[in-house]
């Protein structure tokens, strides 16, 4: 690979933004934290960009900019060599225009001899949609969106039914949170107590936050997460994958905010693969896109699922 530069990314990963715009509309955020990223192959300038997701900058950005991404399995890649903000949930991933173009690069990074993706057809594909915990915080465009990702893809043969997350398991999204700024406050403390005039708001606030998490609270949320592993582990049988929202709908206006990543935190605190699926558009013409979540490990299959239904929604 030819190394084209450096793209724009948030402060530490996290939700105060660069310059970056979305491409498909200036007035638009790209998403985050991997904005520059997603900027610049939804653009043309480059084919595939690295991005890293500790709740949700992979798949957001990705979902705002009409791109595919892959968040690998939790701990595939080796993160030697990039800052740390969360070892729990930290991942590196990478955006791509195409799902072959994932597999390739994912080939490059695991050391695998790369064999050209197996698209499998509509007709073998057993999908869960699922809304998740979180589905209220969705808009009427990703409501449309939601309904047309279902029709195209009942209409394709692909084989669908509906999923519905545990009640025990709705307080993934506050686990996540829990970790995040539990570890957040840990691996930049040099910062916080060196550099703290220099800080954002937003990252002062996380690790004042999470200097004040008690590590029963930790605790408590790690064992959540396994108990959400097994359990999700159950809801997946008998399916290739789970489809949930990416993100609420539509980039928002504005460059001062990245957006929600509410629908990717427990997909990265579970630690499970997940491809963001672009094809779908909302109604003032911005890329909505979905999230396919699929078995541990399970990357190039996953991959496979994601450039079938690619085709489904284009």
């Amino acid at each position: 690979a030819v190394v084209m530069g450096k793209t724009v990314t948030t402060e530490f990963a996290y939700f105060s933004p660069g310059p970056t715009a979305n491409p498909w509309n200036l007035r638009h955020t790209p998403g985050g934290s991997s904005s520059g990223s997603a900027a610049a192959v939804a653009s043309g300038m480059v084919p595939i960009a690295f991005g890293t997701q500790t709740a949700g900058s992979l798949i957001r950005p990705a979902s705002y900019c009409g791109i595919f991404a892959l968040k690998p399995t939790f701990g595939t890649i080796d993160l030697r060599g990039a800052k740390r903000f969360s070892p729990s949930l930290d991942t590196l991933g990478w955006l791509a225009r195409s799902a072959e173009d994932l597999e390739l690069m994912r080939c490059a990074m695991t050391g695998d001899d790369y064999v050209p993706l197996d698209i499998p057809k509509p007709a073998s594909l057993r999908i869960g949609f699922c809304r998740t915990h979180e589905w209220p915080l969705v808009d009427e465009g990703g409501r449309q969106a939601w309904a047309q990702a279902r029709r195209l893809a009942e209409a394709a043969g692909v084989q669908c039914r509906d999923v519905d997350m545990p009640a025990s398991l709705a307080g993934l999204l506050e686990a996540q949170k829990t970790v995040m700024a539990h570890e957040a406050a840990v691996s930049l403390d040099a910062e916080y107590k060196g550099h703290a005039s220099q800080l954002s708001p937003a990252i002062a606030a996380l690790l004042e936050t999470g200097r004040g998490i008690t590590r029963q609270a930790v605790d408590e949320a790690h064992r959540l997460a396994n108990v959400g592993r097994e359990q999700v582990a159950v809801l997946m049988e008998g399916l290739d994958a789970l489809v949930v929202p990416s993100a609420s709908g539509e980039a928002p206006e504005g460059l001062a905010a990245t957006g929600d990543p509410a629908f990717c935190r427990v997909w990265t605190l579970l630690g499970l693969p997940c491809v963001n699926v672009p094809g779908l558009m909302g109604p003032t013409g911005l890329p909505i896109g979905m999230q396919v979540v699929g078995w541990a490990g399970g990357e190039r299959a996953l991959v496979g699922v994601g450039g079938c239904l690619g085709g489904v929604w284009r």
